[in-house]
């Protein structure tokens, strides 16, 4: 079984390897990202194969009901990913797919429409906030690293998963740490983005995790999105509301969310202020082992305290996000 993982880790570097020296996939910086160099992306193709390639050589298990499909339904929205990485995919197709894809992989749970609509959009919000939350060096990666090392805390179901995804992880971290010599790129954001949603949604609906537990566990990416896209929808309707009929500013202002880019989240305020990627992400490692770890804990021991610690793990990072004017434009 190590040599598995050691033939997964492998072409997970190899991979990452021919990705940054032959440049087959460039991210060109935008006048307002935090990284400022032309640098190779993609990199979450590596991690794909890397994961894939572990159950080709090791076989297919069953780890749950319809792993094969999740596994190709995660490969599917990756490729989708590194398709938008080397093409600039539209972003209405990208959307539609991720929506078929994520129903696809829900109706194995025999959902009633509610739930399903739920669950949905729940998991489009998973993968997006996910790709949102890419935009310095090392904190999608980390971010997963911390997600995963809490869930194997917690329980021993799908083991084998997790701890594959968390090795393959510290070994792309190898070319993402400050300053990357390579990117996540839509392909990883993706792959995290979906493996997420398939890993919360077998622990809740196979393993009786609570939906609070959960929430707590995607805390800081979770907060940090959610503030970010509530504050700039606000501000734009405060801006438009005395030109314009509400209907029209509400309009125009959901429009502005989804035609502007995303640059005043809490970790992007942050690291403009300190220039320090490293430093940023310190912070969140920290978030997630002070206070995430301990609160996702007793809210899975004790299912009567799960609300509260879900409340618990908010409120700080709420605070933290008003202070730093997250969501807010400055000049």
């Amino acid at each position: 079984m190590i040599f598995n993982y050691l033939i997964a880790v492998f072409i997970c570097i190899l991979i990452s390897y021919i990705l940054i020296h032959n440049r087959l996939v460039k991210h060109v910086p935008h006048k307002d990202d935090i990284t400022s160099s032309v640098t190779p992306t993609s990199g979450g193709i590596g991690i794909l194969i890397g994961f894939l390639s572990f159950y080709l050589i090791a076989g297919i298990e069953t780890v749950y009901p319809n792993f094969l499909i999740s596994m190709l339904l995660i490969g599917l929205i990756t490729i989708i990913g590194f398709l938008d990485d080397v093409y600039h995919i539209k972003n209405i197709y990208r959307f539609v797919g991720q929506i078929v894809i994520c129903i696809y992989f829900l109706n194995q749970f025999n959902l009633d429409f509610i739930l399903l609509l739920i669950a949905l959009i729940s998991s489009i919000y998973l993968i997006n906030s996910y790709n949102f939350m890419d935009g310095i060096d090392m904190l999608a990666t980390l971010q997963a690293i911390s997600m995963l090392s809490i869930v194997i805390f917690l329980t021993d179901s799908y083991f084998q998963m997790n701890l594959l995804v968390l090795i393959l992880s510290f070994s792309f971290l190898l070319f993402n740490f400050q300053p990357a010599k390579l990117f996540l790129g839509n392909a990883g954001s993706y792959f995290y983005g979906m493996f997420f949603v398939v890993l919360f949604n077998i622990l809740y609906f196979y393993d009786n995790f609570s939906f609070f537990t959960i929430c707590i566990i995607y805390t800081v990416f979770l907060v940090d999105t959610l503030y970010c896209i509530i504050t700039r929808f606000v501000f734009k309707i405060l801006s438009l509301h005395k030109s314009v009929h509400i209907l029209k500013a509400f309009i125009l202002s959901t429009k502005y969310l989804f035609s502007t880019r995303h640059v005043t989240h809490n970790y992007q305020k942050m690291t403009f202020q300190s220039n320090n990627h490293k430093q940023t992400c310190l912070y969140m490692i920290l978030y997630n082992l002070i206070l995430v770890t301990p609160l996702a804990y007793i809210s899975h021991k004790y299912s009567d305290m799960a609300f509260i610690c879900f409340i618990l793990s908010l409120i700080p990072y709420i605070i933290w996000c008003m202070k730093n004017k997250a969501g807010i434009l400055e000049s």
